[in-house]
């Protein structure tokens, strides 16, 4: 990839991100508006369950797809094999998931709320969808088109504000506001179904080799994709297993929104490098490129994070004044101490995915479920003890966790210091 072009696509991932930060807070203001912070709450705990039921659907191919077609990617034939057969895997997949989720849900009596389970129930169409998606994205990637990555990214956003919009108008019960993800899911798929045949990159081919090479590659990175996403909701769900009021979930939940918009800064560049560290990895000189590659994370880290942190938690602030409810103040707090840690640990962010763009998909797994045990554990003392701020502090505390763990590895597997 030409150095132009990296940061072309740099420049249309943060537009993407510009995108996404507006369609999530369009999601907690739409659901604010028409419903209430308890609505709020369930949408969020639903939505935390969904992006781990959703990582498992895909099944980690997604990530073999990036990792594969970056480095067939001067064979675009070889790669559209490999995608097709990478779209057929997951579709039969996330049908298993759908089924396996349909029965829990039919049987799972008081386990979980009657409003939980009616939001639960709601995105299960959306499993399907989002594993050809996300491996459609996964393609995007591994060829490098980043343009094509942001652009579709932000149309999930885009459809699942709108989706929102129209249940809401349509006057839906607040549960099941979340057939928002199955409908901007669907609108999305087909998008990029048109995208991939005026390109001409759909091939009907599928392979046993690459079934088996996605599956293993799968098998062994699920774990890691799984706890990533899981980490990032862990708060929310522990809040939730410890029964703090759904309206304070909601005002914790909407904090963290802000939060995670900001840890999408970090996971754009990450994005960006993984198809270079797969194509570099061989290369005698990779030594040199990735300590080029360090210092400039180090100068944007030095430069940029600590105006973003501020200007994070100014606007949070200015929000929760305009939207006038005193119990939005609550969350000023947990957002800063999280937003500080991220930017503490924005290197580790950034190449969190250099295991396993080098080959070592299980390491990374490996990272990440610690991250997750320590982060879930954290949480349920501190949660205890100091509400919403043991929250904020317990996930603080992981991103150091995963941070130590991951230099460790870099340097014992690839003989490297980041």
């Amino acid at each position: 990839m030409k150095t132009s072009d990296f940061y072309k696509g740099l420049l249309w991932n943060y537009g993407s991100i510009i995108i996404l930060a507006i369609g999530g807070f369009a999601f907690s203001f739409l659901i604010i508006g028409f419903y209430d912070s308890k609505t709020l709450g369930i949408f969020n705990l639903a939505y935390a369950y969904y992006l781990v039921l959703s990582q498992i659907a895909v099944f980690g191919i997604h990530m073999s797809v990036t990792k594969y077609v970056s480095e067939y990617y001067y064979d675009l034939e070889k790669s559209k094999y490999i995608f097709s057969t990478a779209c057929c895997v997951a579709l039969g997949l996330s049908l298993i998931v759908d089924l396996i989720v349909l029965l829990f849900l039919k049987n799972c009596n008081n386990l979980i709320s009657d409003d939980l389970k009616q939001a639960l129930l709601a995105i299960l169409p959306a499993l399907i969808f989002f594993s050809q998606n996300k491996i459609i994205l996964g393609f995007a990637n591994g060829l490098s088109r980043m343009r094509v990555y942001a652009v579709l990214q932000s149309l999930r956003n885009i459809f699942i504000a709108l989706s929102i919009l129209i249940l809401a108008l349509l006057k839906i019960n607040g549960a099941w506001i979340t057939f928002c993800f199955s409908m901007a899911e669907f609108f999305l798929y087909i998008i990029s179904l048109i995208y991939l045949l005026k390109e001409h990159l759909i091939s009907f081919k599928i392979s046993k080799k690459w079934i088996k090479e996605h599956l293993v590659f799968g098998f062994k990175i699920l774990p890691a994709n799984i706890v990533l996403e899981l980490n990032t909701k862990i708060d929310v769900i522990c809040l939730g297993i410890m029964s703090i009021d759904e309206s304070l979930i909601g005002v914790y939940s909407f904090a963290t929104l802000f939060v995670e918009g900001f840890y999408q800064v970090f996971v754009v560049i990450r994005r960006s490098l993984n198809p270079k560290i797969t194509q570099l990895f061989n290369q005698k000189n990779k030594n040199v490129i990735f300590n080029d590659i360090n210092k400039k994370i180090d100068k944007y880290l030095r430069l940029f994070s600590v105006p973003l942190v501020l200007m994070l938690t100014a606007g949070f602030s200015l929000i929760c004044y305009i939207i006038g409810d005193n119990e939005y103040y609550k969350g000023i707090m947990p957002l800063f101490i999280i937003a500080v840690s991220i930017m503490a640990n924005g290197k580790s962010i950034i190449l969190g995915n250099m295991l396993s763009q080098s080959g070592f998909p299980s390491e990374e797994s490996m990272i990440n479920c610690v991250t997750a045990i320590s982060n879930f554990m954290l949480n349920i003392v501190l949660i205890k003890m100091f509400g919403l701020l043991g929250a904020a502090i317990a996930t603080a505390i992981s991103y150091f966790v995963y941070m130590i763990i991951l230099k460790k590895l870099v340097r014992k597997k690839l003989n490297y210091s980041i």
